[in-house]
């Protein structure tokens, strides 16, 4: 009984950590933004860096997308590229889910 309870606690604290690491946003009205430092999306005044910019490849800069993803940590490998000597402000990085 005391192993069940254990193992029933571990899950449930895994879950609420993962959830906890993303934050679904769906639906946003928002703009293709493209540069030298990669794809981002833009929401009102805040910039959001693409994660999954493959999915962005078939749309213009400016164009404007209906947006679904999830907010997501910071991945580490952004830090490590230079592409170009441009700095570019951004909230957060996401994960593109849906885009129209």
């Amino acid at each position: 009984m005391k192993n069940t309870l254990l193992i029933l606690s571990i899950f449930i604290f895994s879950i609420s950590l993962t959830s906890s690491c993303k934050k679904k946003v769906m639906d946003k009205e928002m703009t293709v933004i493209k540069n030298c430092t990669g794809t981002y999306l833009k929401y009102k005044d805040d910039n959001y860096k693409v994660c999954n910019s493959e999915l962005l490849d078939s749309f213009l800069p400016n164009h404007p997308v209906t947006a679904s993803f999830n907010k997501i940590k910071e991945r580490k490998n952004f830090e490590d590229q230079i592409v170009c000597e441009m700095a570019f402000e951004f909230k957060s990085v996401i994960e593109v889910t849906s885009i129209k």
